[in-house]
């Protein structure tokens, strides 16, 4: 089939949550990547304090986990200066800024045929051999959660709120046993996404299905609504979570320098047995020469996620590092739940790191199904070491793999395999009829026999004369059975004609409307081509940072607009559920040439959409062919 669609495409559009990227500090002096007017303190075991808070300028407000406090600056100094003078006293171990960490963002669900990336890393498949358990406990580090999400409430076991109400700087999260502090509700969305992405109950009839059909969520919510969160509360979430017995845990989140706390506490987490997937960001950076935290942490119980394409590729903003970043998944488009109770598209690491959690927690099922417990460091090299090796990640990630589910579960099954069943025992022997016993009974005395009396005549008894034996007849040879012969085979009906694939925008011709733009004006080229009107009559609806670029499909600097397939006209954002990607719109178009973009699977449809989910908007497209296999 082919598409031929009409309309130009744009825009360049700052990244948000769907595609956020990673904080970058420079230097305390220059970054204001953590809290202001308050540090991290640990002091040496048995210090005698020589000087009180007030003397140091601080004050106690909490603890994050163990002996590491978080103290408000009460003096004038600045986060940079306290940290620079308490490091020179004898009985301070370690003081650090409170960094600000950043998100990065077959089953009868009506919604999985959208979820593209699930039949990529073959968890299809694996769900015929496991779909999970409520045994496996993984945690959701992040926004929080819609609690009550139809397609969550089931496998939500508890949680846990850190982020203050208000949401203002200075404000102290919620005290343990208070309302605020159990109500982990999700407000900003990411959260949700990341839950549903895990462990979306599946086979429930209700929209999409996570990795693991089944697990225990546990939720921990320090996300702010402005999207970052402090590593103190990280910190305090990761504690929660081992408490509770969650031995996985989910972080779509990072960016930071090198924090001696946070490496410390993952730390821990190794010690307990817990294992931490976290989103490698999304600056399309090299993390190898310009390392993030915590996805940078030398720490053996760490997966650091980078985002894939659907075209099996690294995606654009996806950061990499051939020795820190140890496995793509799938972060482009993926379709999760929503905190409003329904369901959207993000893109990311974020979105990423989720399928890697639910595969861990899928390894770690299908291992208790024999009646094993995998340790941290075994679920993790299953997961790696059976990913599929794709010649677009080599250099940029450590396995050069992106993760199957399918071929990590069949090993586990295949290292242990089920037990032989229980030898059936013998039948039981007959019973023997027993003898009876002598009498202890003296025998009768005996008695003289009666005189015979007289025998009658003795006759003689002939023998019967032999019988003739005559020989058997000799059997008759039947004929052997005749042969059937088989109908002919059903002559096959000519196949269908495919459906012909008829754009609803047939006329004008493109670009001759206001809503579709000039055709040699409005192209993908970042220069020399500026766009008087975006693609859909509104430049400033699609784009924030460079509204001259509205048509740019830049690589690295915009969202890439997706080619969607559906039976209907698409009329608005809510037509989304019902088109399937088919791929996207290739970067650095020539004006006024044409390009074919090939659906990586057949597509029945009548209608082609582009879309870019910045604006949720729609659209044709003047340049580009749209083929179906």
């Amino acid at each position: 089939m082919r598409f031929s669609s009409s309309v130009r495409l744009g825009a360049s559009i700052r990244a948000v949550l769907a595609l956020v990227a990673l904080s970058l500090p420079v230097s305390l002096a220059a970054s204001q990547s953590y809290a202001s007017g308050r540090v991290l303190v640990k002091f040496k075991d048995n210090t005698v304090r020589t000087m009180s808070d007030d003397q140091l300028g601080l004050k106690y407000t909490r603890s994050a986990v163990d002996s590491v406090g978080v103290y408000d600056i009460i003096d004038d100094s600045t986060v940079a200066e306290k940290v620079a003078k308490l490091s020179t006293l004898q009985g301070v171990a370690l003081v650090e800024p409170d960094y600000r960490v950043t998100v990065k963002r077959s089953s009868n669900d009506p919604l999985y045929p959208q979820q593209w990336h699930l039949p990529v890393i073959s968890a299809d498949t694996a769900w015929n051999s496991v779909t999970g358990t409520g045994a496996v406990k993984v945690c959701v580090i992040d926004s929080g959660a819609r609690i009550d999400h139809p397609d969550l409430v089931a496998n939500i076991a508890g949680g846990w709120n850190l982020v203050p109400i208000p949401q203002v700087t200075g404000a102290a999260p919620p005290s343990p046993g208070t309302a605020a502090y159990a109500n982990y509700n999700d407000t900003l969305g990411h959260g949700t996404h990341t839950a549903g992405s895990v462990a979306a109950a599946g086979n429930n009839g209700l929209g999409v299905a996570g990795v693991a059909w089944r697990t225990k969520l546990y939720i921990c919510r320090f996300i702010w609504d402005d999207e970052a969160g402090y590593i103190s509360d990280a910190m305090t979430c990761m504690s929660l979570c081992r408490a509770a017995g969650a031995m996985i845990t989910s972080n779509s989140w990072g960016g930071i320098d090198y924090s001696t706390f946070l490496y410390d506490e993952i730390a821990k987490a190794r010690d307990a047995g817990q294992l931490f997937v976290n989103a490698a960001g999304n600056s399309a950076i090299d993390m190898n020469t310009n390392p993030r935290y915590p996805a940078s942490y030398n720490l053996d119980n760490i997966i650091s996620v980078a985002a894939t394409s659907m075209s099996d590729g690294l995606s654009a903003y996806s950061n990499y590092g051939r020795d820190c970043v140890h496995i793509g998944a799938p972060g482009d488009y993926i379709l999760s739940t929503t905190y409003n109770g329904l369901y959207g598209r993000m893109y990311g690491t974020s979105m990423a790191t989720p399928s890697v959690a639910g595969a861990a927690s899928l390894v770690q099922a299908a291992a208790l199904s024999r009646g094993k417990t995998l340790t941290y460091s075994a679920i993790r090299a299953y997961l790696l070491a059976n990913a599929d090796t794709l010649a677009s990640l080599k250099g940029y990630v450590a396995s050069a793999r992106r993760l199957n589910v399918a071929k990590a579960v069949a090993a586990v099954l295949a290292d242990f395999p089920p037990s032989p069943p229980p030898k059936k025992p013998p039948p039981p022997s007959p019973k023997k009829t027993p003898r009876p016993r002598p009498s202890s009974r003296p025998p009768p005395p005996k008695t003289s026999p009666p005189p015979p009396s007289k025998p009658p005549p003795s006759k003689k008894v002939s023998p019967p004369p032999p019988k003739k034996v005559s020989p058997p007849p000799a059997k008759k040879k039947s004929p052997p059975p005749a042969k059937k012969k088989s109908p002919p085979p059903p002559k096959r009906a000519p196949p269908s004609p495919p459906v012909a694939a008829v754009h609803p925008i047939t006329v004008p011709t493109c670009g001759t409307t206001l809503a579709r733009g000039q055709p040699a004006r409005q192209s993908s080229t970042w220069s020399g081509h500026p766009a008087a009107r975006a693609v859909n009559g509104n430049c400033n609806t699609d784009v924030v940072d460079d509204n001259h670029a509205c048509s740019m499909t830049s690589e690295l600097s915009c969202r890439e607009w997706e080619i969607l397939l559906g039976s209907e006209p698409w009329t608005s954002a809510a037509s989304l559920p019902a088109f399937t990607p088919c791929g996207v719109v290739p970067s650095k178009l020539v004006p006024g040439a044409r390009a074919a973009v090939t659906c990586a699977a057949p597509t029945p449809a009548r209608y082609v959409a582009v879309y870019l989910p910045k604006a949720a908007t729609a659209l044709a497209l003047c340049e580009v062919d749209v083929v179906t296999a």
